[in-house]
């Protein structure tokens, strides 16, 4: 069963554009009502800084642990429509 389940998980397509963004396109997007969800740990926001008016959302916790429904449930309380178009900020910045 567990094969089952890891071969159908590796099968599902995410669709989504890959682009890099300048800070004045976020900002634009923002204006536009696009959500910009900063999944940067602490020590890369202390490195690259954030970006006003993005939502810091972070993934992995400083040991480099994650709690995926937790932080699908945080997602949903930042997101509220599944129309609602959404980024997502990196190490590699925003794209």
């Amino acid at each position: 069963m567990k094969r089952w389940v890891l071969i159908y998980l590796l099968s599902l397509e995410v669709f989504a554009d890959f682009t890099t963004l300048s800070i004045r396109k976020v900002q634009d997007k923002i204006a536009q009502g696009v959500v910009i969800i900063d999944v940067l740990q602490q020590n890369e926001v202390d490195k690259y800084g954030i970006i006003p008016g993005t939502h810091k959302l972070t993934f992995f916790d400083n040991k480099g642990n994650y709690n995926t429904q937790k932080w699908l449930v945080n997602l949903s309380s930042i997101v509220k429509t599944k129309s609602t178009a959404i980024y997502f900020g990196l190490r590699s910045r925003y794209w």
